[in-house]
């Protein structure tokens, strides 16, 4: 499980070419600084959970069901402030061996020289299975790469059921000095406003990276899902297996030139939605 240090400038690119190539329209690259601004109101900051999920194949083939790789993200912060901590659990795997999650922390979110420490626990007996530690510097991103997380991690369950994953990995960040006094939220976190889009202003990149071909669903893309935690009694209830998520939610729609989903409004996720006879409640 290798971590790097380095730059934003080939992220940048890849998603801009990304966003080109899979014609994705409407979607803002406002960056991380924007996002700041708009969470330095925030009274608070506390601790969040939210949902990632994704479609894997690219748009000509997907079926659009979303439940390649779901995952939830829990974000908090410790006092006096000068700890972060980012936990992804997942949630359910149907991307076989084909795929790795890939985790991008933008420069702008380190804010000072830092230790950091990566554990990938065993769920079911709560064993530390890996750990990665090193120090970053201020200034510098930080890229984390989990080999077939989605491959080796499945523990029951299949395409008809609700297939839960076996391990979850925290990111613990300690800066040598706390974050600065104005900013409520050190690592911006989505509103729920930001809820059921796809993402493009999350604080960090979750990149579902595809074993065979190279190619990233990363935030911004069509294909991927940024969504309430499953605690929310009003969060999504994902598509079975091979259901577009037009038919398994009455707030969506396909385009007129293709299938990809368009998404009527901004709650279309809450289970009020969603038609039963084709979704899963996991």
């Amino acid at each position: 499980m290798p971590l790097t240090n380095g730059t934003d400038e080939q992220w940048s690119m890849d998603r801009r070419t990304l966003l080109k190539r899979t014609g994705v329209a409407g979607i803002g690259l406002a960056g991380t600084a924007s996002a700041i601004d708009r969470t330095a109101a925030q009274t608070s900051c506390g601790e969040q959970s939210f949902m990632v999920a994704y479609e894997e194949l690219r748009p000509k083939r997907a079926d659009w069901d979303y439940n390649d790789f779901t995952h939830e993200v829990r974000v908090a912060f410790n006092e006096p402030n000068d700890q972060a901590k980012l936990t992804v659990s997942p949630i359910a795997a149907l991307a076989g061996l084909k795929s790795d999650l890939e985790i991008h922390l933008p420069k702008s979110l380190i804010h000072s020289n830092a230790s950091y420490r990566v554990e990938r626990r065993d769920i079911p007996t709560q064993t530390v299975t890996k750990v990665q530690e090193g120090h970053v510097s201020r200034g510098t991103s930080l890229n984390t790469r989990l080999v077939n997380t989605v491959g080796d991690a499945v523990t029951s369950g299949s395409a008809d059921s609700c297939p839960m994953t076996r391990h979850e990995l925290t990111l613990t960040v300690d800066f040598e000095r706390s974050f600065p006094s104005e900013t409520a939220c050190p690592w911006p976190l989505p509103t729920k406003d930001e809820f059921g889009t796809h993402g493009s202003e999350l604080f960090f990149t979750p990149a579902l990276r595809r074993l065979d071909t190279g190619k990233r669903v990363m935030p911004g893309d069509d294909r991927f899902l940024l969504l309430p935690s499953p605690q929310d009694e009003s969060s999504w209830a994902r598509p079975k297996e091979g259901v577009h998520i037009a038919d398994a939610y009455e707030s969506v729609s396909r385009t007129e030139q293709s299938s990809v989903p368009s998404f009527d409004r901004k709650d279309w996720f809450r289970r009020e939605y969603a038609n039963e006879k084709f979704v899963y409640n996991c």
